[in-house]
């Protein structure tokens, strides 16, 4: 494997879905830098913490911070770096007195070494770890009326972004509370006699505002801590597959995109998809292989775009 095809293509998949974080920022300018430096013919490139603060921050900041408490650690780098490709390693050199800097470069991995295990090694150790993929940001097409906002990626903070936020979940999450607080108070101030057909009106519409909102505005709501749920279904198109609602901070302000992350079972080659954890667990995703929804499960981490397996304990 070429080293230059590889990072060629750890760029395109940073690129086209980025994610907040800075070692995600510092692994992409190694990457870029890398890159540009194989096309000039130099084909080990090191750069200095001083170097990777400048080309990840704008001048201004970047002299304002310590690179030593700025540059995120090693293992850190090294589990994104993974995230991204298993063939492409970090190797980082500490820089030793005066005038020896810390030096970081990316190199292919050395795959030499490594001993074949087992298959009870392959099962124990390989079955448990799952790596997951993202699609790109306009892969998934939103319903016909949101797609001026959600066909690609949508600032937070931006006339797209106040225009969703006021019409489509402050304006009917107003709404689903109103009304039912207005029959309430229709019935309390009206007749003075209330009938039973009164009050199974009030209950009945009680229950499906309060579907509405758990289905459709809650999950927008969540979104804010949660960083990723389950697409509502009203947002997705008739024929789209489940997906999920992403938000993400850059340098310029938060943003938000429809996405959907998969992996392949390690146990048994399925698909596997982000699910609710419940009842089972307590994440509040997790990835269920679709073969087995019950047994093959795995953790979710977005950022490291990896998961361990959290299902039923393995036979030995």
């Amino acid at each position: 494997m070429d080293l230059a095809e590889e990072l060629a293509r750890i760029k395109e998949n940073m690129t086209s879905a980025p994610f907040d974080g800075k070692a995600a920022d510092v692994i992409l300018f190694l990457v870029c830098e890398t890159l540009n430096a194989l096309e000039r013919g130099i084909t080990s490139a090191g750069f200095e913490r001083s170097q990777i603060i400048y080309g990840c921050l704008p001048a201004g900041e970047a002299a304002q911070v310590d690179p030593k408490t700025w540059m995120p650690k090693e293992a850190q780098l090294r589990r994104v770096l993974a995230s991204r490709s298993n063939l492409v390693e970090l190797d980082y050199k500490q820089g030793r007195g005066r005038g020896i800097l810390s030096n970081y470069r990316l190199k292919l991995a050395d795959r030499a070494s490594e001993e074949p295990c087992s298959d009870g090694e392959s099962l124990s150790q390989t079955g448990r770890t799952i790596r997951y993929v993202r699609t790109s940001a306009n892969e998934i097409k939103p319903f016909f009326l949101l797609r001026p906002f959600l066909k690609k990626e949508m600032k937070n903070r931006s006339v797209r972004g106040v225009i969703f936020l006021l019409f489509f979940v402050l304006f009917g999450a107003l709404l689903t509370a109103v009304v039912p607080f207005l029959l309430l108070l229709s019935l309390v101030f009206g007749p003075s006699s209330v009938d039973l057909k009164s009050i199974l009106l009030l209950v009945f519409v009680f229950m499906v505002f309060w579907l509405v909102w758990r289905l459709v505005y809650e999950p927008l709501i969540r979104l804010i801590d949660s960083r990723v749920v389950q697409a509502p279904a009203w947002i997705t198109g008739i024929l789209e597959d489940p997906c999920e609602l992403e938000m993400y901070r850059q340098s310029d302000g938060q943003w938000t995109r429809l996405v959907r992350f998969t992996g392949e079972c390690t146990l048994c080659g399925g698909r596997v998809e982000l699910k609710s954890g419940k009842p089972e667990h307590a994440y509040p995703l997790v990835g269920r292989c679709i073969n087995s929804p019950h047994s093959h499960v795995y953790s979710f981490d977005r950022m490291l775009m990896s998961g361990s397996y959290i299902g039923p304990p393995l036979p030995s």
